[in-house]
């Protein structure tokens, strides 16, 4: 008599398609839900952003508005309402290029679009009057805008 031992292994049939599908969309499903997850943090951090640069161009504006001070732009001087209304015309125009208050005196605020010139701006101070470039005038305020928000 003979003894016969037979080792039985487990063998591994192959999934079955549906289950292969399921798995597949599960991961589909993570990887979604990982995109919309980011783009969510995108679209937050983008409002942020830009309601931060929207806060501090209003501030311009009225500083600009409130300001005292003359503006010269191409060699005619204008009061600080003339200025607010050439330089709220340029920003509408800019306006979707515009992404920070960097960008709105760089494109609406410090220079002639056609002539090129840099426009000035001529304010009383105790020591008689101070004339500026309108950037330089405009980015200081900005600065000290930032300086008292924090």
């Amino acid at each position: 008599m003979y003894l016969f031992i037979v080792k039985v292994t487990r063998i591994q049939l192959p999934m079955p398609p549906e289950r292969i599908q399921f798995q597949r969309l599960d991961k589909l499903k993570e990887n979604k839900m990982k995109l919309f997850s980011f783009i969510c943090l995108l679209v937050l951090s983008t409002f942020a952003h830009s309601n931060n640069a929207e806060h501090e161009i209003k501030y311009l504006k009225q500083y600009i508005q409130t300001s005292n001070c003359q503006f010269n732009r191409n060699g005619d001087i204008h009061t600080a309402p003339e200025a607010l209304k050439h330089i709220e015309k340029k920003y509408q125009y800019f306006k979707y290029d515009i992404t920070s208050a960097e960008m709105f005196i760089e494109k609406s605020a410090s220079k002639s679009t056609l002539s090129g010139k840099h426009y000035t701006v001529s304010c009383s101070t105790k020591n008689g009057l101070q004339t500026l470039s309108s950037q330089t005038w405009l980015l200081r305020a900005l600065q000290e805008y930032r300086n008292q928000a924090q």
